[in-house]
């Protein structure tokens, strides 16, 4: 069923509502129904509502809107880049003043970088970190909700998870994160404590983390998000968390249905300031219809899946295929172990977007202008097997095998990988078995290796330098990730032709490589953190044993100068290092002759180009910030 037309109704609702200056209206009640309530002007409502549009399909009306919208928030914007919660011409601001604040600040600020991002220049960008340090509780965050002079820092110092949560979603938009912050926030995800002297309930605090939060506790959020809200604003708010974390549409397919016959009524959002000591709710028609517009929406792109559009339908049915012989193969488990793994499945499927996982033995398949057969679909299986097993047993080396830590998922790691070695010798002739067993010594040869030499130890802080890896020409970092291309390297020994086999498995060497060092320059700080050594943070740790003449690293107090190294000469180096194996990768898959389609395989190459091209146009704003917040 399609909700467009709901959608539209919504977005007129909105768009009717807006003010001549761009705002929109609060209402304020000290009951939950809003039956008396009176009404006035917020940032806070504006900037929320504006977010929310901006992640709609543009048209001229909603582009209208926006920049209505965006004008009214960068007019009631301080010098110093910061917002009130009251409109500043408004009666309130007079009657009952309040300090600006990092909740509305970061409000309207997250409302800017979605519609008008522009104005977020580098001037800016510093005035919103001297922001921060004045109001850290620690450095690198959780940070203080109010801006206020120091004599009065006592009476306004609470820290606040909601308010937190808005900061850490606009830094993670500009790539910033800040271990400090992302710390305080995980913490109180995995105690529970999500709620906030400014929210009336934990559904709008959920919804602020589900637009950034991937982290080991989504389960924990989703098992908040179960049971069915009271009225049509959580309801709303509760559906595009649970898409939002992942949770597949169908197990929501009611809960919207029933969404979409409601009429958006004020709701209470978040607490206003009190008045005659009373609890009062701010809420307002057009906020929540933004919310239900946007749960619909996104419930409509995921079911629709936009990013299907450009899949055939040859590859949906055979991503369907997979899934279902997937699923078969373990069917016979005991049912705890099998609802384990089928959850592992579900994850893994729902976080590969472009389905490269299950669809690559195809896509090589057709590149080659073969026949698409069973041997496809069981190789997508293996692949999609692989990829869990192997995560498990990464992320466990990774960890140093922490005692008990994986104690319940290395079974399944077991099992999936005795599937792969089976199922691998019931779909392939026996003269090519010998594929399987040359990847995959020398993926366990370089999973010895980097445990030998790429782990450094972090005690207090503090990491020695004086022995670091060689990592040569990068080849062991592809070995350790070409089972991702047993599908591909198969399928060429099958074709027959020599020549292509070796031209395949350069192609993926240096296609792995180019996608793990794009990785690494992601997860650089995170690495070296637990002493993981990587290419990236490897050649970062060169450049300071050069730049400071040491052998031993604090990173506690030199982290702020190491980022500005990895984004004044590192990031550089990886970036051509990342251009130069994708051009590599680009010239071999010319040079194979039978390659009669490569379009999916130019498909693969590209996001990696634009995210290492992104990181270099960034690059100056990232500085800014690192040299802000030094200061």
């Amino acid at each position: 069923m399609s909700y467009q037309k709901h959608i539209n109704k919504l977005i007129k609702f909105i768009l009717d509502d807006q003010q001549p200056d761009g705002s929109f209206l609060s209402l304020s009640s000290a009951d939950k129904e809003f039956k008396v309530f009176r009404t006035y002007r917020t940032t806070f409502t504006t900037s929320l509502i504006i977010s929310l549009l901006s992640q709609l399909p543009k048209n001229p009306a909603i582009e209208t809107a926006l920049k209505k919208g965006t004008d009214y928030l960068l007019a009631q914007k301080s010098p110093q880049w910061s917002w009130n919660y009251w409109d500043k011409d408004g009666n309130e601001a007079k009657i009952n003043p309040y300090p600006d604040d990092l909740d509305d600040t970061f409000c309207a600020l997250i409302a800017l970088s979605h519609a008008a991002r522009a104005h977020i220049d580098g001037k800016a960008f510093s005035m919103i970190t001297q922001m921060l340090i004045r109001c850290e509780s620690a450095p690198g965050g959780p940070y203080k909700t109010w801006l206020v002079a120091s004599d009065q820092a006592r009476q306004w110092s609470d820290v606040d998870i909601a308010v937190n949560c808005n900061i850490a979603y606009f830094l993670k938009r500009e790539r910033i994160s800040l271990r400090g912050l992302d710390e305080y926030i995980e913490h109180a995800i995995e105690l529970g404590k999500l709620s906030s002297r400014y929210y009336p309930s934990p559904y709008p605090i959920i919804f602020y983390l589900s637009r950034y939060y991937t982290g080991k506790y989504v389960p924990l959020l989703v098992a908040l998000l179960e049971k069915k809200a009271s009225h049509e604003l959580d309801e709303a708010l509760r559906i595009t968390s649970l898409l939002n974390l992942g949770v597949s549409p169908h197990k929501i397919q009611s809960a919207v249905a029933e969404l979409s016959k409601q009429i958006p009524q004020a709701r209470p959002f978040c607490i206003d300031p009190s008045k005659n000591n009373r609890i009062m709710y701010n809420g307002s028609k057009a906020l929540t219809a933004a919310h239900m517009c946007l749960a619909l929406f996104l419930y409509e792109e995921k079911t629709t899946k936009k990013q299907d559009a450009a899949f055939s339908t040859e590859e949906m049915e055979l991503v369907s295929a997979v899934r279902k012989k997937a699923t078969d193969r373990i069917s016979r488990l005991p049912s705890e172990l099998k609802n384990s793994v089928i959850s592992l499945l579900d994850t893994t499927a729902k976080s590969d977007l472009r389905h490269e996982i299950m669809l690559l033995p195809y896509w090589w398949n057709v590149s080659l202008g073969r026949k698409t057969d069973r041997t496809c679909a069981v190789l997508g299986v293996i692949n999609l097997f692989g990829w869990i097993a192997y995560r498990i047993y990464d992320d466990m080396l990774d960890s140093h095998l922490r005692s008990g830590k994986f104690s319940d998922v290395l079974p399944i790691a077991n099992i999936l990988h005795t599937e792969i070695l089976i199922m691998f010798q019931e779909a392939v002739p026996k003269k090519y078995w010998s594929i399987f067993t040359e990847i995959m010594k020398k993926l366990e040869y370089a999973n010895f290796w980097e445990q030998r030499y790429c782990r450094l130890q972090v005690t207090e802080n503090k990491i020695s330098l004086k022995r670091l890896p060689h990592f040569g020409d990068l080849s062991i970092i592809a070995d350790k990730s070409m089972g991702h291309a047993l599908g591909p390297i198969t399928l060429s020994h099958m074709d027959k032709s020599e020549q292509t086999v070796a031209m395949t498995k350069k192609f993926f060497s240096h296609y792995l490589i180019a996608r793990q060092l794009n990785d690494d320059a992601h997860d650089w700080k995170n690495d070296l953190e637990k002493g993981c050594i990587t290419p990236v943070n490897c050649l970062l740790l060169k450049d300071w044993k050069k730049s400071h003449r040491g052998t031993q690293l604090n990173l506690a107090n030199d982290m702020k100068k190491l980022e500005k190294l990895f984004w004044n000469k590192t990031i550089t180096s990886v970036s051509r290092d990342i251009f130069k194996h994708i051009t590599t990768a680009r010239a071999i898959l010319t040079a194979i002759n039978p390659l009669s389609n490569p379009f999916y395989l130019h498909a693969l190459l590209d996001p990696l180009e634009s995210a290492a091209q992104k990181a270099l146009t960034e690059r100056q704003k990232i500085l800014d910030f690192v040299d802000s917040y030094k200061k």
